[in-house]
Parts: structure tokens; C-alpha cells; sequence
């Protein structure tokens, strides 16, 4: 023990770890301040109502959080139940974003020096931290956990001796599998990636026969892990009756939001095939779709059989490539950090062009997908850039490889990238960031504590009343109040029908059909934003449930209002 400290005080302080260290003093100083003003903010609504399950704000801590592996529902439901001090979800997510930088940064300047791996650690974090942070969603926050888990694996997968290696194995696959609970989907775009990552450790075996099955097998066992969790995860769906049907409602609910809905002037037949006017249509493309019996799997199931798949015409092709091209990597500093260090990577060490090419080929087909397919928002944009980035500072050679000459030139280069990306970064956006307000949050907060109070009552929220009321009442980490909203359901989003929502409504008669509750019961009632136009959904509840419905406002507090539906 005593030569092992003694080992450690001789131990002379290398620039390298002087950089590492300065590098997690800078994230840690940079997430504070993200924290101090307010700077952490959703791309979307998704990450605030996975936070909402495992929260208990519905009653119950429920364990299945939809998209993410039910081993992180049961973490993170254990959790907020033992200790309710804060957002757990967010929290757990914000820490990730952490870790991956920390990672990225120390890794890169230990195996690439202090110039070259400070630069690239640097430029990562320029390029990504207002789409991480700023933009937060849960399948970006997984997929840059396993993005830089899977470089720092690949690199100890070559080097299986010592302690350090060891320790540092299981720490990076730690950081792949906890990635890969937080969005199966974002694995698959993944994949290829890793594919190319394992080639270049399987060609770098010196001994084909001893080495290349070596090195292959923590690959294989981190596979058996994560496939494990994933076939745990879809047992726990099957076994459980109720959530075997959301699962199958949902898929054919996402590909009509995701998607896109026929156009009813043009496909008028189909929709009166099934029973559909205007009004139906206008409902159920505008996220008020929690109406089981008039919007089924089977009706909706008949919509997208209808749905006539885009061809791969050559007209169609060149579009696509136009859109990839003016929407996607124009606008994106990222693809041009990633396409200047692949032509400087490749210039100072043709050899890296065997796997440098293909990367960045893989990254523009991903791409192309995406926007061939019309969907390509920023949260599915940023994993393929970020996957291509990181195999990028694996393949980056180390300084004792090359000539003083070509290390100056790809220092040089970082440097100009670093400029440009510091030149760019809003200083103000995060210091006087503007973006999280809470003007109504103690009338909000007391709000939902006086609804939850009458029990007796069902409040039927519009997705973007709910989604304004929680984002008003609490901040991305705080934690969110038990049960207050044990009485309440949603009309549209993912939360249709699922046994959350069917819970809360059953008492009153229907699991899943707010909208006849809406119609037949006066302690039902609507939630929405105030100068909603209330006359679709008061069109839809007479065409299908009571003619004789009337839109009564009961009350205005602040941004929503409060309506009820049912004959005095």
C-alpha cells in the first residue's frame, strides 16, 4: 500500500493531465452556470411528460415509461418515491449530457494529447451543447452517452491489461447500456456506426487468431446485456395486457402524427369509408385523438393503408438531396467541423480515409433517410452528426504518429474550428436567456393543488393547456407535486390510452373517451388555452355524443380555461 502512494506522489503531473483536469473544471463551471440561468430547456414536450410518470404526479409511480426500458422506469420510480426532492428524469438526463463531455474531453486529450484532444474535446462542446441543453430531448441525451461510451469501449477493448483498462472497460459500457435504456430507437442509427469502430479494432489485431476473438468478445457481451434489458422490456409490455395495446395503438397513432394525414378534400371516399367528416379529421390531426371508439387502431390502421408511399423517382431523389442539402447541412455548423477534420484527418494520414470515408458516407445515407422520409427534426438530426463525430476523434491519430509539420497542421486547423465556433456561441442567450419565465407559477402550483382537491371532478386537459401549465408551474429539475393530477386525463399525444390515463378516468365510467364524458357528465371538464376556438371540439361531441352540448366557460385562470360541456 505504502509503495503504491509512493508510486502515485512520484508520479511526475504531465500537461495532459493538467488539461484534463482544467477541461472537467470548465464543464462543471459551464453546467452551473447553465443551471444559474436557466438555460436548460425541451425541444419539445416529450422529456417533461416521460418525467411525469416515475413522478407520481399522476397518482401512482408508474414503472413504464414508453419509450425508455422499464429498468430505467423502476430506477427512476424507486427513486422519486424514497427521495422527492427534485425531477428526477431531467435530472438523471442532465447528468448524462455531464458525464459525456467529462468523457469525451479527458479520453481525447490521454490518447491524443493536449492540443489535438483539448480542440476536439472543445469543438464537441460547442457544436452541441445549445442542441443538448438548451434543446434538451431524452433521445439525444441517450445517444451521446453511448456515442462517447462506445469511443472510450473501442479504445480499451485494444488494450485488455491493467487495472486501469479494466476499470475504464466497464465504465464506458456502463455509459453504452444506461444510453441505450433511455431510447432503443436511437441504438439503430447507432449501429452502423459501431460496425466501423469494431472493423478498425478487428484490423489493428497484430494476432488475427488470438487477438480479433480477444477483442471482439466484450463487444459481444455488452450486446448480450443490452439485448437482455430490451427482451425484459418487451415481456413487461406483453405480460401486461393493457400495455400490449397501448403499445399497439400508439405505433399506429405516431405514424399518422409523425407523418402526416391524407388531405380530406382529396381523400374524402376513404374518410366517409370509416365514418370520418371534417371535423373528425381536424380532431384527430390536431392532437385531440382520445376517443377510442371513433378513433381506433382499425380506423386509423385504414388511413394509413390508404397512404400511398413516397417513390424513389429520380425527381424525388434530387428534391430530397436539395432539402438534405438547404435544411440540413447548410445550417449546421457540426457537418462542417465533421467534413473539415475527415479532409484534415485524411490529409495528414491517408490510411484513416479507409475508415474516414465510409463514416462520412454513412452519415449522409442516415441523413438522406430522414429527409426522404419528411421527418427530420433536430433530436434525430444530432445523433447521426454526433455518431459521426465521435468516430472521427477515434480514428484522429496521436501526435507521436506524425511529423511536427502535420500536428501543426491539424492544431491549426482545430484552432480555426474552435474560433469559429466560440465567434458563434451567444454569450448573451445564456447569461440573459429570456427562455423560461414563470410569471404565473405560484397561481399555477395552486392551481393544480385545487383540482386535485375535488376529486369528485375530472379535468379533460388539451395536450397544449397541460403542456403550458407544467412547464409554467415547475423548472425542468424541481420536482414535480404527487398526485395532483390523479383526476386528470389528456384528448391527444402519446398519453392516449394508455393505462395512466384509463386509471384516472375510470371511476367515471370510460377508460379511454374523455369526449363522452365530456358530453354526458357535468363534473367533467375541458382544460385549454385561453382564445382556443371551442367550437370544433363542441362540433365533435354533438356529432357524436350529445347534440345538445353547449361550450359553457366555468372559469379563466391566467392562460387556460375551463369549460363544460354537459346539459344543465
Amino acid at each position: 500500500m505504502k509503495d503504491r502512494f509512493m508510486k502515485i506522489i512520484d508520479r511526475k503531473i504531465t500537461v495532459e493531465d493538467l488539461t484534463a483536469i482544467l477541461w472537467v473544471f470548465i464543464v462543471t463551471v459551464s453546467f452551473i452556470l447553465f443551471f444559474e440561468y436557466d438555460f436548460i430547456s425541451f425541444e419539445q414536450n416529450d422529456d417533461m411528460f416521460i418525467s411525469t410518470i416515475p413522478s407520481g404526479l399522476y397518482g401512482q409511480h408508474y414503472i413504464y415509461i414508453c419509450f425508455s426500458n422499464i429498468l430505467q422506469g423502476i430506477f427512476l420510480s424507486g427513486l422519486s418515491k424514497i427521495l422527492p426532492i427534485c425531477n428526477w428524469t431531467i435530472m438523471l438526463y442532465i447528468g448524462y449530457i455531464y458525464i459525456s463531455y467529462v468523457g469525451i474531453g479527458v479520453w481525447a486529450v490521454e490518447t491524443k494529447g493536449a492540443v489535438i484532444g483539448g480542440g476536439l474535446s472543445v469543438l464537441f462542446f460547442l457544436t452541441t451543447y445549445d442542441s443538448l441543453l438548451h434543446n434538451m430531448n431524452f433521445s439525444k441525451t441517450g445517444g451521446v452517452l453511448m456515442s462517447v461510451g462506445v469511443m472510450i469501449f473501442a479504445h480499451y477493448t485494444k488494450k485488455l491489461s491493467g487495472k486501469k483498462s479494466i476499470i475504464s472497460l466497464l465504465i464506458s459500457g456502463g455509459m453504452i447500456f444506461a444510453g441505450s435504456l433511455v431510447r432503443r430507437d436511437s441504438i439503430i442509427a447507432f449501429l452502423p456506426f459501431v460496425m466501423i469502430l469494431i472493423i478498425s479494432v478487428v484490423l489493428q489485431c497484430k494476432n488475427r487468431q488470438i487477438e480479433v476473438s480477444k477483442e471482439i468478445l466484450p463487444w459481444l457481451i455488452l450486446a448480450l446485456v443490452i439485448v437482455t434489458a430490451w427482451m425484459i422490456d418487451s415481456m413487461a409490455y406483453k405480460v401486461n395486457g393493457e400495455w400490449r395495446d397501448y403499445k399497439e395503438f400508439n405505433s399506429v397513432r405516431a405514424n399518422l402524427d409523425d407523418y402526416g394525414m391524407l388531405d380530406y378534400e382529396t381523400h374524402q371516399e376513404i374518410y366517409q369509408k370509416i365514418g370520418y367528416n371534417e371535423i373528425d379529421v381536424k380532431m384527430l390531426s390536431t392532437w385531440h385523438s382520445a376517443d377510442d371508439e371513433v378513433f381506433s387502431k382499425e380506423n386509423l390502421q385504414e388511413i394509413i393503408r390508404n397512404k400511398v408511399p413516397k417513390e424513389y423517382s429520380f425527381e424525388n431523389i434530387k428534391q430530397s438531396l436539395r432539402e438534405m442539402y438547404n435544411n440540413v447541412l447548410k445550417k449546421n455548423y457540426l457537418f462542417y467541423a465533421i467534413l473539415v477534420l475527415t479532409l484534415v484527418c485524411g490529409l495528414t494520414d491517408p490510411k484513416k480515409l479507409l475508415l474516414l470515408i465510409p463514416n462520412f458516407l454513412l452519415m449522409i445515407a442516415e441523413l438522406f433517410y430522414l429527409v426522404f422520409g419528411g421527418r427530420y427534426p433536430d433530436r434525430a438530426t444530432l445523433l447521426i452528426f454526433m455518431y459521426a463525430f465521435v468516430v472521427i476523434v477515434y480514428t484522429f491519430p496521436k501526435k507521436e504518429e506524425l511529423t511536427k509539420a502535420r500536428n501543426s497542421l491539424m492544431a491549426a486547423a482545430l484552432l480555426v474550428m474552435v474560433a469559429v465556433g466560440l465567434y458563434n456561441m451567444d454569450i448573451n442567450e445564456i447569461i440573459e436567456n429570456d427562455a423560461r419565465e414563470y410569471p404565473y407559477k405560484e397561481e399555477y402550483r395552486q392551481f393544480l393543488s385545487e383540482i386535485s382537491e375535488h376529486q369528485e371532478n375530472l379535468y379533460v386537459w388539451d395536450i397544449f393547456a397541460i403542456e403550458r401549465v407544467l412547464e409554467g408551474a415547475y423548472t425542468p429539475y424541481e420536482a414535480l407535486d404527487r398526485g395532483v393530477l390523479r383526476n386528470s386525463v389528456y384528448t391527444g399525444g402519446w398519453f392516449v390510452n394508455t393505462p395512466i390515463m384509463a386509471n384516472n378516468a375510470e371511476r367515471f365510467g370510460e377508460k379511454n373517451n374523455p369526449y363522452k364524458l365530456l358530453a354526458d357528465l357535468k363534473n367533467v371538464y375541458l382544460v385549454t388555452l385561453t382564445g382556443t376556438d371551442i367550437n370544433d371540439t363542441l362540433s365533435y361531441i354533438r356529432r357524436h355524443y350529445n347534440e345538445n352540448a353547449q361550450a359553457k366557460c366555468m372559469a379563466e385562470i391566467n392562460e387556460v380555461a375551463i369549460y363544460r360541456f354537459a346539459e344543465e
